[in-house]
């Protein structure tokens, strides 16, 4: 029995090590085209997953996984009526592996949830340098790569060939170096030279909502950490306020621009009241984690900046609002419980610990970013492994 229970648990740490590696090595697969790099990090996404439950099954206990929990209940019902979901409505492929250019479909939401999972073994301070190290790598990398790609940093969209997402990786990495400074650590120096640059790259991305959401950030939490934090904090929170007011004024353009922001606005209007509109004909289990695209097909838009959208050869795969669109993926109860679990995970995490409170932090920038934007495989994979860290029972500090 006792080498059973040693076979097992060098399964499930094997197991674990491949799965983390495979999802960090998703991040940099991006040899191709944008579409074929999405392709690709869904499969990853996938085998990682794979051997993410692999590892969570090798080192089950029976007796804790069986006690009652509002959090368990919560992701057993979303995930149940996600594979629901794909089994009854058309398009199989698509409802397992996700839609063209996305590739987020039930499989790929179950290992968001598996990698989560696993990643919660992790302490919230190991986990908190781990992002934060691939969040400034992807940035350094993302510079040359645009260049190379693009030719230009306009509109900045790193290796995601998107500013939005780009964007919130950023706005991302830069709170996770502000809970760093704030430990104090020997590299609190180079870690706020870092938070300035990056800052800096954030404006290049002209992504106005994680810009305004991360000054609003860093200003709380500096009035917050006034006044009991070391030095470099102060610096790091000042420094970047003023990179990315600097930056703004400097570069006028959409950051500045009415008129946009109108049009913008107006047009994410329409397209969430189309999407509301089209909740009507499957209310109960969606159209399926892949038929987003049938949901907001084109002969049911009416808005005419929607249809010159259409008539460019473009289609929807996405309302730009998460929630809606989980719940046309899986209908409302599935939607639902998905709100349900995202307002736990804030609860818990803004009542935990120091570190889990930098999460819910971060998870609240993540879930409004969601809320105008489209989501991203990464981004989906950042948003689990934030959900449960906050859902960690740890007392609060």
């Amino acid at each position: 029995m006792k080498n059973i229970a040693v076979s097992k648990t060098d399964a499930a740490l094997t197991c674990k090590r491949i799965a983390i590696s495979i999802a960090i090595a998703l991040v940099f697969s991006v040899p191709f085209s944008p579409r074929k790099n999405i392709d690709m990090q869904g499969i990853l996404l996938i085998i990682s997953g794979s051997f993410a439950l692999a590892s969570l099954l090798f080192s089950l206990n029976i007796k804790k996984f069986t006690a009652f929990s509002y959090a368990r209940l919560l992701i057993v019902m979303f995930l149940l009526l996600s594979i629901c979901s794909s089994l009854t409505q058309p398009h199989l492929i698509y409802n397992l592996l996700g839609a063209p250019q996305v590739r987020l479909g039930s499989l790929g939401l179950a290992s968001c949830v598996a990698v989560g999972l696993l990643c919660k073994q992790y302490t919230a301070k190991r986990t908190i340098a781990w992002l934060f190290g691939l969040g400034v790598a992807v940035s350094v990398i993302s510079i040359p790569y645009t260049l190379i790609t693009l030719h230009s940093l306009h509109r900045f969209g790193g290796i995601f060939a998107q500013a939005d997402i780009m964007a919130c990786l950023l706005g991302v990495t830069c709170i996770l170096g502000f809970s760093i400074v704030r430990m104090n650590t020997p590299y609190n120096r180079a870690i706020t030279t870092a938070i300035c640059l990056l800052s800096v790259m954030l404006v290049l991305t002209e992504t106005r909502s994680i810009i305004y959401l991360l000054l609003l950030a860093i200003t709380v939490l500096a009035l917050k950490e006034l006044l009991s934090n070391p030095r470099y904090f102060r610096y790091a929170a000042v420094g970047t306020a003023l990179c990315i007011l600097v930056v703004v004024f400097l570069l006028p353009q959409r950051l500045h621009n009415r008129g946009y922001l109108f049009e913008s606005v107006t047009y994410r209007t329409e397209l969430f009241e189309a999407g509301i509109a089209a909740t009507s004909t499957h209310p109960l289990l969606g159209y399926g984690p892949g038929n987003l695209a049938d949901a907001l097909a084109c002969d049911k838009l009416t808005a005419d900046e929607l249809q010159r959208t259409c008539e460019d050869g473009y289609y929807f795969n996405s309302s730009h609002v998460l929630f809606l669109d989980r719940v046309l993926m899986i209908g409302w109860p599935g939607g639902i419980v998905f709100l349900a679990l995202l307002l736990l995970a804030l609860r818990r995490g803004f009542t935990g610990s120091k570190e889990q409170q930098i999460f819910a932090w971060i998870l609240t920038l993540l879930c409004i970013y969601l809320l105008t934007n489209v989501t991203h495989i990464l981004l989906e994979l950042l948003l689990w492994v934030l959900v449960f860290q906050c859902l960690k029972r740890i007392s609060r500090a």
